[in-house]
């Protein structure tokens, strides 16, 4: 043990050059960090295996939801500009503005129609002075489940040539008073 001074007390110097106890606090200091980074290693771990089996549930879910039979429907309004016409009296001829089009609530699916770009098969013809500036507007949008996809879209060019009041073959005429006509 230490030395002791004449009055019964240890001294400093012997205090610090005593080696019992050192194993101890050597471990009461090494313990709790080995357990700790032990801890944080098999955490690490649980957590690349977490990740894997995220990743494996979401591929298949995106594979499953790719073949189920899951249809993305829009309602779509087609416009087209139709520019000019040419108009002639007996002295001359000028372009008069032929006006727009719209086909309303032409529903269909998504990746046919707008991804595919199918709404372009609504666009009425330009007429002859130029134009043909044909867009879409979306109006509504849904998701079916595990139902036959059916037709593209819901309107075809017979059921727009009705609607607008156009024979088939028939030409586009626009009037600023009397709207469309056909020719």
């Amino acid at each position: 043990m230490g030395e002791r001074s004449s009055a019964g007390t240890t001294s400093a110097r012997s205090i610090l050059t005593d080696d019992s106890g050192t194993v101890l606090v050597l471990l009461a200091v090494t313990c709790p960090v080995l357990t700790l980074m032990f801890a944080g290693v098999c955490e690490f771990g649980r957590y690349l295996v977490m990740r894997e089996q995220t990743q494996t549930a979401a591929d298949a879910a995106a594979l499953a939801g790719a073949v189920s039979g899951v249809h993305r429907w829009v309602k779509i309004d087609v416009t087209t500009n139709r520019g000019k016409e040419t108009v002639c009296d007996e002295e001359s001829c000028w372009c008069e503005p032929c006006g727009e089009v719209t086909i309303h609530d032409t529903v269909g699916d998504e990746r046919r129609l707008i991804d595919e770009g199918m709404w372009r098969d609504f666009c009425a013809p330009p007429c002859d002075c130029g134009g043909d500036n044909c867009w879409f507007q979306i109006k509504d949008r849904w998701v079916t489940y595990d139902i036959p996809s059916g037709a593209p879209w819901g309107t075809d060019p017979a059921e727009i040539q009705e609607a607008e009041g156009t024979p088939p073959g028939g030409r586009w005429r626009f009037s600023s008073s009397t709207g469309p006509s056909a020719v």
